[in-house]
């Protein structure tokens, strides 16, 4: 008959404890693992081994806090303490990125709200919503005004200060930028933050867009953000031959990829380089109208938002026909400084483009709920 004194006991239970707790970091390590690329379509691999990275480098470095109501929030509709009247403001607004409606925006265009509730100019006009249009359907004033703006804001600093809140540590601006020992070439940075790789993609973009397009107006008020529609150049033999990339527009490329004209050559980038750079068409693709059927006919907010780096303890599966990895396709595609997350925003194209992608996501929102039922409604 087998025997234990009180000391075999504890020397028991302790290689229990450690069984259990070395059995539980096992599994949690295993659950933790990332999705596997190699089940990506084909041309979706790249993308996905760098949304890996990022959803990675996110969950390792980025604490994740309980969530809470913001203090002072707006009440909702049909509340019994709801006003129709305009929200207040914080008592500090930091900058005018910060306002949330026209009321605090308009002073920063050197306006004021008339009792009719519009923001009238100093030279008398109302500021308008700004209405976003395909770039090619602008008129030639409208192009060359938002030109000239661009040009204003690159030569105030604005500009690479807005493009480099896509670079910054995530202290700063929401991103975190890491070495990848994974890297595709072994010589990128891998961005690691909620802003790619999951179901922030779509919100914090439309942010950014807004934000560059704040400072845009308020250069010139009678703006707004274009959208480039890369399906109208899909449709052609070769799309490096559209119009997009010619003087006219974006410009043109060399054989080192530069670009060598248009309106924003010379452009010197965020890391210092003299000119932007783009490689047409060598990989990825440009939207297609079965991309984009593809996302509106999704019925769930879990579809549109769309877990695209799932660990294998997610309930969701990876969405490979997510709005994310069809937009980041069209980066592969122009390549150059629109290909790295890291460097991205150097090039005005990358606006155009998120542009573009946040009329898709909208459409889409405005095909589910209307405007009441976006207050009452969460059950998508």
């Amino acid at each position: 008959m087998l025997s234990f004194n009180s000391f075999s006991v504890i020397v028991l239970l302790e290689l229990i404890d450690v069984f259990i707790f070395t059995t539980s970091l096992v599994r949690s390590q295993l659950i933790e693992l990332p999705i596997d690329c190699n089940r990506a379509p084909p041309g979706l691999f790249e993308i996905c081994q760098q949304f890996r990275q990022f959803g990675l480098a996110a969950r390792t470095d980025l604490s994740v806090a309980p969530p809470q109501l913001p203090v002072n929030r707006p009440t909702m509709p049909h509340s019994r303490s709801f006003s129709a009247a305009v929200a207040p403001q914080p008592s500090f607004v930091a900058s005018v990125y910060d306002c949330l409606d026209l009321r605090c925006l308009c002073p920063y265009f050197g306006g004021g709200i008339a009792p009719d509730g519009n923001c009238h100019l100093q030279n008398g006009q109302i500021l308008q919503r700004a209405i976003r249009k395909e770039i090619r359907m602008l008129s030639d004033n409208e192009r060359n005004r938002f030109f000239n703006a661009v040009r204003q804001l690159k030569a105030s600093g604005e500009y690479d200060r807005l493009a480099s809140i896509h670079k910054q540590n995530m202290n700063k601006h929401f991103h975190l930028l890491i070495q990848s020992a994974t890297s595709l070439n072994n010589s990128q940075e891998a961005t690691g933050s909620g802003a790619h790789s999951g179901p922030s993609f779509l919100l914090w973009h439309r942010e950014f867009a807004k934000r560059m397009e704040i400072a845009l107006r308020l250069i010139d008020p009678f703006i707004a953000l274009p959208y480039w529609d890369s399906t109208l150049d899909g449709h052609l033999s070769d799309p490096r031959d559209s119009i997009m990339w010619s003087p006219t527009l974006m410009g043109e490329s060399d054989s080192s990829g530069r670009v060598i004209n248009g309106p924003f050559s010379g452009f010197v980038t965020l890391d210092g380089h003299p000119t932007l750079t783009r490689h047409l068409g060598e990989e990825g693709h440009l939207l297609t109208d079965q991309n984009i059927d593809a996302v509106y006919d999704k019925d769930t907010i879990e579809g549109i938002l769309a877990y695209t780096a799932p660990t294998q303890a997610c309930p969701y599966p990876p969405n490979f026909s997510a709005l994310e990895y069809y937009h980041a396709s069209v980066h592969i595609w122009v390549g150059g400084d629109m290909k790295p997350p890291t460097t991205s925003a150097n090039d005005p194209v990358f606006f155009l483009h998120h542009s573009f992608v946040d009329y898709i996501f909208e459409n889409w929102r405005q095909m589910h709920q209307n405007r009441m039922q976006r207050e009452q409604v969460h059950n998508l």
